[in-house]
């Protein structure tokens, strides 16, 4: 059995999803995309939603702040 940090891992996530979308994000905005991540995924607690969904709803408001 593995054991796998869910900080890591969602961490790893977000880093993908924005690297496949030609997308940078220092350190800060980083640590703030994947906290708001595990918040929304608390929030939701449905075993069957899609983290992915939740990783490019987080990362286009982001964009939106940014954008404003």
């Amino acid at each position: 059995m593995y054991n796998v940090n869910f900080n890591d891992y969602l961490k790893a996530e977000v880093i993908d999803f924005l690297k496949a979308n030609h997308l940078k994000a220092c350190d800060e905005h980083l640590n703030k995309i994947v906290e708001d991540v595990k918040f929304e995924w608390n929030e939701i607690g449905d075993n069957e939603a899609n983290l992915n969904e939740v990783i490019e709803h987080i990362v286009n408001v982001e964009l939106l702040k940014l954008s404003i």
